[in-house]
């Protein structure tokens, strides 16, 4: 190649005779590992002044060019090398581009894949080593293997081995050895679906398969598989290495017989298949008064339970279907509310497990609801709460009475189950109540029978006993009776008495409880000829703790009043001590006694007045101290 733009700025630097020849060299070697050193002989025969470039950049540049025949290359890549000098008088250069080539020396990197029936898949990565010279670590004969092919062997155990790789370049003396460990495998990894879902994105059906495999084995290869097109793979895969769990999603088309499996395969040639795995899908609709789920259309296993959810609770469990029942109903819907259905298979000894997208329907009704059930009422801080049993989307009217007038609404409410009248106070107003409500269809009930509160009063006599009085019920009602409830401190009742007047007194003093609880229920016939009841305001009575001592005492062994006796009523613990007029102390008591026969020390006490101090603590942890006299007489 002529460089005539640089001739004559060369010839002027190398003068000398000009002669009759052309640029010529060669290179021996010209392709090596590096550190690779050439070797340039000159062929030009009579040329003068030569110098070369052995990179072949910036050769217009004087410093890039030596005088030295040989280079030594310490980077790999492709150089070109170029000659100059004086030839036939006038300065020329030739350019070898490419002509030289410098090799690395790495550790190669094949991807050695274990395959079933101990064997073992080389694949070698591209543009590395020319071949290689393969020892399995056996003690077996060798291979000589070329980076186009992937060579297969057989272990005849499953014993650890090292496979030692010679790679080198073709017609280089120069390369590396490497070694890599290897423990054959005896089989694939048996594949397992553990769940599979649904999920509805834009009416397209997409799932999601979870599946493990048994045992680690570097990059397993798998297929995902559906029963309605078998020769076309939905997901082609592998999971990495100590990995054994994979989550994958799929869209496919909406087929009720689609089954899934999944395929683990080797490059070898060998595959297994887990199970099928129906998909589930649900469909549904809203029918005047219930939804309607249909059942799965198939299902392959004789071991399963089939759960339907219902906002995400469960509704309803089913162990066996019946062939001619392809409907489940459900009526505990109330109209205009939006309900949530979704199945979940659960089957097979290894409990796999197959959920559907949810669907949802909103309950439609051309039926008027039921009246409003289950109403009681009870009086809670002078005020009338109402509780009845509800569910959503439904409106309540609450009417109301005073004093046996007629009823006008007092309330509505919505979606809710109790109410709590602040507008009347059952102290002093007979009150009545009833109910009906209005669905979300505009669809409207019966109205319920007639709720009436009473409000109760009490007083204590000195013995104890407890007299309750109370206010008749607020509206013309046929009534049964009234019925005295008392209550233990959970609420339980734990006794009762009836009576048909607005009055009752205890039969017999409660003088064990401190505290007692006590309400009164109304007993009221509706039209059904059924009772239905109402509570009133519910008594938390705390009786004041006693200490009942006599005045005097006569200790002359007549038999009549011979001791100094006390009674206590909710005493818990109690000290009584007692002096004589100079205030020394003559008797004291803690243990429980409750009486002193006048004795002093064995010694009968004079006639006199003593003084006591009694401190007791009661049965709710009040303490008082009391102190009275008491006269010894004779």
């Amino acid at each position: 190649m002529k460089l005539f733009s640089i001739c004559f700025t060369l010839l002027l630097f190398l003068g000398g005779n000009i002669s009759f020849s052309q640029p010529c060299f060669t290179a021996s070697p010209t392709r090596g590992c590096v550190p690779f050193k050439v070797n340039i002989i000159d062929c030009s025969t009579t040329g003068s002044q030569i110098i070369y470039n052995y990179g072949a950049n910036n050769i217009t540049q004087k410093s890039k060019y030596t005088t030295s025949t040989t280079f030594t290359y310490t980077a790999t890549g492709f150089y070109s090398i170029t000659q100059l000098g004086n030839f036939n008088g006038k300065g020329d250069s030739v350019i070898k581009k490419q002509f030289i080539q410098v090799l690395s020396t790495f550790t190669p990197t094949p991807l050695i894949e274990k395959c079933a029936d101990r064997k073992v898949r080389i694949v070698f990565a591209p543009n590395q080593y020319d071949q290689y010279l393969i020892d399995w670590g056996d003690g077996n004969s060798k291979l000589n293997a070329q980076n186009f092919i992937s060579p297969i062997y057989q272990y005849a155990d499953l014993k650890p081995r090292n496979i030692l790789m010679n790679a080198s370049y073709n017609d280089v003396n120069c390369g590396v050895e490497a070694n890599f460990p290897i423990t054959p495998l005896e089989n694939l990894a048996t594949p397992r679906i553990t769940k599979i879902t649904e999920n509805v994105v834009n009416n397209s059906s997409e799932h999601i398969v979870y599946f493990n495999i048994s045992q680690s084995q570097e990059r397993t290869r798998y297929k995902i598989q559906n029963s309605v097109s078998t020769s076309q793979n939905v997901f082609r895969g592998f999971i990495a290495s100590n990995q054994v769990n994979e989550i994958r999603k799929i869209s496919l088309p909406n087929n009720p017989n689609t089954q899934i499996n999944v395929k683990v395969y080797d490059t070898c040639g060998k595959e297994i298949n887990s199970s099928f795995v129906p998909l589930l899908y649900i469909n549904g609709e809203a029918k005047n008064g219930f939804n309607t789920i249909k059942f799965p259309d198939f299902i392959t296993d004789s071991i399963f339970s089939l759960s339907l959810l219902k906002n995400n609770i469960l509704l309803k469990d089913f162990t066996s279907l019946d062939p001619n029942n392809s409907f489940f109903n459900d009526n505990e819907v109330v109209c205009g509310s939006n309900y949530f259905y979704q199945w979940r298979l659960t089957f097979g000894k290894q409990a796999i497990v197959s959920i559907s997208d949810s669907i949802s329907l909103k309950a439609i009704s051309k039926t008027a609801p039921q009246k409003p059930k289950d109403i009681f009422a009870t009086v809670i801080e002078n005020q009338v709460q109402l509780n009845w049993k509800s569910t959503n989307n439904e409106t309540y009217y609450i009417l109301s009475s005073k004093n046996g007038a007629q009823f006008s609404l007092l309330d509505t409410v919505t979606s809710v189950s109790k109410y709590i009248d602040t507008q009347n106070n059952p102290s002093n107003t007979a009150l009545a109540y009833k109910l009906y409500l209005q669905n979300s269809c505009k669809l409207q009930s019966e109205i319920s029978t007639v709720i009436s509160p009473v409000f109760v009063k009490y007083k204590i006599d000195n013995q104890y006993k407890i007299t309750f009085d109370w206010s008749p019920i607020g509206s013309d009602l046929s009534l049964l009776d009234y019925t005295i409830e008392q209550l233990d401190e959970q609420k339980n009742v734990i006794t009762q008495y009836n009576s048909s007047l607005l009055k009752f007194t205890e039969p017999t003093a409660d003088t064990l409880n401190q505290v007692a609880y006590f309400r009164i229920k109304s007993n009221i016939k509706n039209n059904q000829n059924l009772s239905e009841s109402s509570y009133s305001n519910l008594l938390e009575i705390k009786k004041e703790a006693l200490t009942l001592i006599p005045n005097a005492f006569t200790p002359n062994k007549d038999g009549l009043n011979d001791t100094f006796r006390w009674k206590t009523y909710f005493i818990k613990s109690l000290k009584l001590e007692l002096f004589d007029r100079w205030g020394a102390m003559v008797f004291s008591t803690s243990q429980g006694k409750n009486e002193w026969d006048g004795l002093i020390a064995g010694v009968e006490a004079i006639p006199e007045v003593y003084t006591y101090k009694i401190s007791s603590t009661d049965l709710l942890g009040n303490t008082k101290n009391e102190f009275g006299y008491v006269s010894l007489i004779k």
